[in-house]
């Protein structure tokens, strides 16, 4: 029995000490660990180029990497505004077809109103002749 509680109080050490240096998780209702996904603008990530003896090459390298990343992130930008573009036009022709059915709904309306209109104009005239005729 001791050394099943050495080992469970060096795992419990051994966790309390990831938890310092790793990423969030998220317990599911089977108390199972679940990573989150990475992203590019949550993780950092570091390139280590000590290695290259050359310090022109170094920077040469390091330049290309920035570049590649900001052409990575121009991107992700880019595809952002499209994506917004394209909602923007979608609510547009939503609205554009809101309107043109409450135009139509009007109209409709305003038919039914004539129309009663001129029904009651007919009773109306129907009972004149009648009182006209007696």
């Amino acid at each position: 029995m001791n050394h099943k509680n050495a080992f469970r109080k060096k795992t419990i050490k051994l966790n309390d000490q990831n938890k310092e240096n790793s990423e969030p998780v998220h317990y599911d209702k089977g108390n199972k660990k679940q990573k989150y996904n990475n992203d590019l603008n949550k993780e950092s990530f570091f390139i280590d180029l000590s290695e290259i003896g050359d310090l022109e090459v170094r920077k040469k390298i390091g330049i290309e990497i920035n570049q590649i990343i900001l052409q990575i992130i121009e991107q992700k930008n880019e595809e952002k505004i499209k994506l917004i573009e394209k909602k923007k036009k979608e609510k547009m022709e939503m609205r554009k077809e809101i309107d043109s059915e409450i135009k139509e709904l009007k109209n409709t309306i305003e038919r039914h109103k004539i129309f009663k209109n001129i029904c009651n104009v007919r009773g109306a005239l129907e009972s004149v002749r009648s009182q006209v005729m007696f």
